[in-house]
């Protein structure tokens, strides 16, 4: 399998919280807009595979390169 190529990124952030999908849609939304990104082309959205991260992702910001992350506990075990 072929990793994608993606660019290092020049603004990082990070928007989480433990609420409804519509809800936490919102506030996406907010972050892209307060940095400008809501059409921009060079948009990475990072998912753990989830698919209404997904479709959150396709809504907010469709142009958006998607990136599937999982970090599972025997990944972590060995960090402190």
């Amino acid at each position: 399998m072929e990793r994608p190529r993606v660019a290092a990124p020049t603004i990082r952030t990070v928007v989480a919280n433990v609420e409804g999908a519509s809800i936490f849609a919102e506030r996406v939304r907010a972050e892209a807009d307060r940095l400008k990104v809501t059409t921009a082309s060079d948009v990475t959205v990072l998912g753990d595979g989830a698919e209404w991260i997904w479709n959150l992702a396709a809504d907010v910001l469709p142009q958006a390169a998607g990136v599937l992350t999982c970090i599972t506990r025997s990944s972590t075990s060995g960090l402190r």
